[in-house]
């Protein structure tokens, strides 16, 4: 179980696969998934999570709020040699959205790759009409790296998709000071050392 300040993560289990695949097939929740994305997630409904969970390239968690699943969030498509991760993220239930949940859940899921598995950065892609998760995107630390012009076609108009990543120093730098109860070991011993110096 992963805490972070308004969401948990935990292990994805077989009794969600239901409600993945609801919204996975629900065009108000889907329309802001990018095509492979969307097509992950009908394919995970037919699949056992600890199918998915035994592959080592993957990291699957829902995203609860006071135990109701209101989501879940992947890394994906991980190289260790590399150290580097896709992430994508799906808050299905839409009584949580523009509430700070999906960045929470997001945060959450990057300390976690940061310092549990290593990671040096991580990344995503995104499509240029989805502002709202751009704004979220861009809070937690991720920059454009590059741009797929006119890449994915949204209600009869062209629009751009987004590479965006975040590396671990990026990440650190921006949030010690707002989630200064999630600072890593990694940081607490940095601290001392710098003060030791003084």
């Amino acid at each position: 179980m992963l805490e972070g300040k308004k969401v948990s993560l935990r292990v994805l289990e077989n009794k969600d696969l239901s409600k993945i695949e609801e919204w996975g097939q629900n065009p108000e929740v889907s329309q802001y998934l990018n095509g492979s994305y969307k097509k992950e997630i009908l394919e995970a409904s037919k699949e056992k999570p600890n199918d998915m969970l035994k592959k080592r390239n993957t990291r699957v968690f829902a995203i609860e709020v006071n135990k109701k699943l209101i989501g879940h969030v992947k890394l994906d498509q991980i190289i260790w040699r590399k150290r580097n991760a896709e992430l994508s993220i799906c808050i299905g239930d839409k009584d949580y959205w523009g509430s700070g949940y999906g960045s929470d859940a997001i945060y959450t899921i990057l300390n976690y790759a940061f310092e549990k598995m290593n990671l040096d950065y991580i990344y995503l892609r995104v499509c240029g009409y989805n502002k709202r998760a751009i704004k979220c995107y861009k809070k937690c630390g991720f920059h454009k790296e590059a741009i797929l012009k006119n890449a994915v076609e949204f209600k009869g108009k062209d629009y751009d998709i987004y590479l965006m990543q975040v590396s671990h120093d990026i990440f650190h730098k921006k949030f010690n000071m707002i989630y200064k109860d999630h600072l890593t070991r990694r940081d607490k011993e940095q601290i001392k050392y710098k003060c030791q110096c003084l």
